[in-house]
C-alpha cells in the first residue's frame, strides 16, 4: 500500500504537470476592425479592411458574396495566409471579390477564417455575415 501511495504521489508531482504543459492553448482567432460595404453604387469598388489575428497561424481565409434575393453565391475567393496576423486588404479574398461588377440588388458578404488549432474533431473558425446593397 505504501508503494502505491508513493507511485500516486510521484504521478501527481512529476508526470501530471508535464502532461498538462502539452495541452494546446485555446485559440484567440478573431476579426478586428472589420469594414464591409453597406450601400454601394453600381460599378463602385470596395476594399474589405481590418485584420484577422490568432495565437495560431491562420491557415485559410474565405469570402463569398451571396445574392440575397436568389440565395445564390455570385462570387467567392480564398487564400492560405499561414500567418498569425492577416491584413485583409492585402489578401486574394479582397482582391478577387469585385464589388464593382455586381448588378443592382441585395447581397450578403460572408467571411470565414480558420486557424491551425482546428483538427478533424474540432473546427476553430470565425465567421462574419453582413448584408449590403448595390443601387
Amino acid at each position: 500500500m505504501k508503494k502505491f501511495a508513493i507511485l500516486m504521489m510521484a504521478m501527481v508531482l512529476f508526470i501530471m504537470p508535464v502532461m498538462s504543459s502539452y495541452a494546446a492553448a485555446r485559440s484567440t482567432l478573431r476579426f478586428n476592425n472589420l469594414s464591409t460595404p453597406q450601400v454601394l453604387r453600381k460599378g463602385q469598388s470596395f476594399n474589405i479592411t481590418g485584420t484577422i489575428t490568432s495565437n495560431y497561424n491562420i491557415t485559410w481565409f474565405y469570402g463569398e458574396i451571396y445574392n440575397e434575393d436568389t440565395g445564390e453565391c455570385v462570387m467567392w475567393a480564398e487564400c492560405y495566409p499561414n500567418s498569425k496576423k492577416v491584413t485583409i486588404k492585402n489578401t486574394a479574398v479582397n482582391k478577387n471579390l469585385k464589388f464593382g461588377n455586381l448588378p443592382i440588388g441585395n447581397y450578403r458578404l460572408d467571411l470565414t477564417a480558420v486557424d491551425a488549432s482546428a483538427d478533424e474533431y474540432n473546427d476553430v473558425y470565425v465567421y462574419s455575415s453582413r448584408p449590403f446593397r448595390v443601387r
